[in-house]
């Protein structure tokens, strides 16, 4: 029995993988030897750490840059750029020049050739596209493309409300936290009568969306690209991570204002007719799972002190019992707790 796990570094953070990582590293050893594992996966520090050095793990090294690897992603994007133009256009020198600058730009990063293929897909003449790309060979790294995608998107980045939408929602899908929906985006942040799948939409080449499936980036590159000053010092689309936290932070604990006594049903309703999980609305159990986590990344404000303050003094055995209806109390009330005494400590040091 062969088991894969494709992407393991795209599964959650750090944190909320460890248990996992300790079954690989540690528990998996004990299962019979008809069952097999293939994990796939980028170096992420968490991973190399515990499953490196194990004697029920085999680690094998791909190197992209070898030829292989870099004919097979070459013979990737022929393949697909084909599908993209009339037969007439993909053929002859010209063409083969184009796809011998894309093969060596990308030099055997698959990541690299799926970003060139999907900027190529969203353009009503591709062709053009393809032999604009061709033409900047020399500038085609990967930021690059991220960038002339971001560009191309049908987003303003000059109005100051779209641009904060974009960092807002991004915010919430980079970390890979929790069941993301359009529906949880409009509720959590208020967007009110307006809905978040309108500039979802526009943004089809980074992520997969829509009203029934949750929301998540393709790959964790641009996550990385979208956080770095030093990459994008100047862009419209750098997210700063400390002040979205602080204002998504704000928006979970204006969310459990909703809280009340009683709120699951435990006190008033027979057992057989408690509250189910799914009648409770999704903002209210994201931000009763999740608040903690963005805190202990947000930036300090004396708003958002108060509102902790009044979360904690208002709310507090409200969240518990929520909490313990989800069976999630043990897991997340004391973690939860501990971070925001530690938020608070190292932000009211005196300087």
């Amino acid at each position: 029995i062969i088991i894969i796990l494709d992407a393991l570094d795209e599964y959650g953070t750090s944190d909320s993988r460890a248990q996992f990582m300790q079954l690989l590293g540690s528990d998996f050893a004990d299962l019979p030897r008809r069952i097999r594992f293939l994990v796939t996966s980028r170096p992420e520090a968490d991973l190399v750490q515990a499953l490196s050095s194990k004697d029920h793990i085999h680690e094998r090294i791909l190197d992209v840059h070898a030829e292989k690897s870099k004919r097979d992603v070459s013979i990737y994007i022929e393949t697909e750029m084909k599908k993209l133009v009339p037969p007439r256009s993909s053929s002859g020198t010209k063409w083969n020049e184009m796809m011998d600058k894309f093969g060596k730009a990308a030099d055997g990063l698959f990541i690299w050739a799926s970003v060139a293929i999907q900027l190529v897909r969203d353009e009503h003449r591709p062709y053009r596209k393809i032999c604009s790309l061709a033409n900047n060979e020399d500038q085609l790294t990967l930021d690059d493309l991220y960038r002339k995608a971001l560009e191309a998107a049908a987003v303003n980045w000059k109005d100051p409300d779209e641009r904060e939408s974009f960092a807002v929602i991004f915010a919430l899908i980079l970390p890979n936290r929790g069941a993301l929906t359009i529906e949880l985006f409009d509720l959590l942040l208020d967007f009110e009568g307006d809905s978040s799948e309108q500039l979802l939409c526009k943004l089809q080449s980074f992520i997969s969306s829509g009203k029934f499936c949750f929301v998540q980036i393709h790959h964790k590159t641009f996550a990385d690209y979208l956080q770095s000053p030093a990459r994008i010092p100047r862009e419209s689309w750098y997210i700063n991570m400390s002040h979205q936290n602080s204002v998504i932070t704000r928006r979970c604990f204006a969310v459990m204002r909703e809280l009340h006594f009683d709120m699951c049903g435990a006190v008033t309703r027979p057992d057989d007719n408690e509250v189910a999980i799914g009648d409770i609305q999704p903002h209210i159990l994201y931000s009763c799972l999740y608040w903690a986590d963005h805190l202990k990344d947000a930036g300090f404000s004396d708003g958002l002190l108060d509102d902790l303050n009044s979360f904690l003094a208002e709310r507090l055995l409200f969240w518990f019992e929520v909490l313990s209806h989800l069976k999630e109390f043990s897991r997340v009330a004391s973690q939860a707790l501990l971070c925001a005494i530690k938020w608070v400590s190292v932000r009211m040091i005196p300087l």
